[in-house]
Order: structure tokens, then C-alpha cells, then sequence
């Protein structure tokens, strides 16, 4: 009786290896006429720990960062001959994916930042 005890814990206790506690965040980067932004640098730094991660845009000027801490992020878009984009408040939550959208670039300095403030919806 207590090997079969035993065998039904264990198997009850599988689902809970396979809980999801990281998210992910993802978009897309375009250029004022709409034209994709390849090779973009995306940067997300979590505002409670500091911790940042960062990648490229790819050659559709898609980006997603996987396996984030769950938490409030600030994103800092870069591309040469463009200004830094800027976003802040994005929410991670664990098991989905944020979505910036369409991120689009403003032609200029990359020493000038634009800050978009947005509420997920």
C-alpha cells in the first residue's frame, strides 16, 4: 500500500517540473516610410534588478527576447542614423509574450532619445 502511496505522489508531483516562471518580449522595428530596420540593437533592462539582455533586429526587423524575468522593463531601441527609441513600463509576466508592436525609428542623431509612453492594454 505505501509503494503504491509513494508511485501516486511522484506522479502528481510531474506537472509541477513543467510551470513556466520567464516570459518573453517581442516586436518589430521600422523606419519612418515603414521599411524594415535590420540589424537594430534592442536592449531591456529590468527596472527592480538591473539585470538587461539584449539582441538584433533580424532581416524582417523582428526581435524577441526569450526566457525574461518576470517584471517591468525599460527598452531601448538602437540603429545608426536613427534616434534612440525608448520605452518604458513594459510588463513581463510569466508564460507570455509582451508585445511592443511596431516600433518605428525617427530619423536624426543617436544621441537623442524619444521616449514612448504607453499602458499595455
Amino acid at each position: 500500500m505505501s509503494l503504491a502511496a509513494l508511485a501516486l505522489v511522484l506522479v502528481w508531483c510531474i506537472p509541477s517540473v513543467g510551470q513556466v516562471i520567464k516570459g518573453s518580449m517581442s516586436g518589430s522595428v521600422t523606419d519612418p516610410s515603414g521599411a524594415v530596420v535590420s540589424g537594430a540593437k534592442v536592449r531591456a533592462k529590468n527596472v527592480e534588478t538591473g539585470a538587461a539582455i539584449e539582441s538584433t533586429t533580424d532581416s524582417s526587423g523582428n526581435f524577441r527576447l526569450n526566457l525574461l524575468s518576470t517584471g517591468t522593463y525599460t527598452v531601448e531601441i538602437t540603429a545608426s542614423g536613427f534616434k534612440t527609441a525608448a520605452q518604458s513600463s513594459v510588463v513581463v509576466a510569466a508564460g507570455s509574450d509582451s508585445s511592443l508592436g511596431t516600433v518605428r525609428m525617427v530619423v536624426g542623431e543617436a544621441s537623442t532619445t524619444v521616449e514612448v509612453t504607453a499602458e499595455a492594454p
